[in-house]
Formats: structure tokens, C-alpha cells, sequence
């Protein structure tokens, strides 16, 4: 991750900074993904899928893509923020989220591949449409 002065947590600055501290005890991401979770239950109704285990290795299952999706772009923010030493946002989140979207959708149409474009998106295209 990088050498740095103290092995202090970039956020907290309470504990020392471990992958797992990081992407899941670290109060600040805590916060983070508490308000992730919050507000994906507006699109998914079985959304206590955020656990801390699902959160580091992923979901399994095969139904949820875009859950999977969704939690490497939040670990993916986490890290970003470490390194520009803000504190990890939904709405950090929401952006890259939205990008993600706009590129597989440019990569769909060229591989003659919506159908299964629109099949991973469609708990997401309310929010995807209010860009």
C-alpha cells in the first residue's frame, strides 16, 4: 500500500492500517458503506448483502452482477480517498458508478450485446436516468 510515516490508519488514525481495517473496521469506512447500504435498498429488497465478508471477497451469486459491481468501485473509492486524503463519499461513488454504466453501455452496442447489458443494470436504471 505504500510506505508511509506511521503505520496509523489514513483516516482514523486510531488503529494501525490493514487491508481489512481499511475496506471494513475503520470507522470512516464503516460510515461509508452503512450509507452504501442505505442507499441501495431503494433498488435491491434483499440488501443486507453489505457484511463485512461479502464487502472483502464479493457475493456469490450469479444473479447480483452488479452487486459485486458496485462493492469493487466502493473498495476501489476507499483507496482513492486514502490517497487524496479525503474521506470516502457515496457521491464518489455514485460518479464512478454512473461512468461504469455509460462505458459498458458504449461496449454493449458494439458487441451487439444489450440484452445482457440491461439484464445486469436494471435494478440501477432509475438512478442511471436521472444523470
Amino acid at each position: 500500500m505504500g510506505i508511509v510515516n506511521s503505520p496509523a490508519c489514513t483516516f482514523c488514525h486510531v488503529s494501525d492500517e490493514s487491508l481489512e481495517h481499511l475496506f471494513l473496521y475503520c470507522p470512516i469506512s464503516s460510515v461509508f458503506w452503512l450509507s452504501v447500504t442505505e442507499w441501495l435498498k431503494s433498488f435491491f429488497t434483499t440488501m443486507d448483502l453489505l457484511t463485512s465478508c461479502n464487502v472483502m471477497f464479493g457475493l456469490f451469486r450469479k444473479d447480483m452482477p452488479l452487486l459485486n459491481h458496485i462493492i469493487l468501485l466502493g473498495k476501489q473509492g476507499i483507496y482513492q480517498s486514502r490517497h487524496l486524503n479525503v474521506k470516502p463519499s457515496l457521491s464518489l461513488l455514485k460518479t464512478k458508478l454512473k461512468n461504469a454504466y455509460q462505458l459498458e453501455l458504449l461496449i454493449a452496442k458494439q458487441n451487439n450485446s444489450i440484452d445482457i447489458h440491461n439484464a445486469k443494470w436494471k435494478a440501477m436504471l432509475p438512478f442511471i436516468f436521472c444523470l
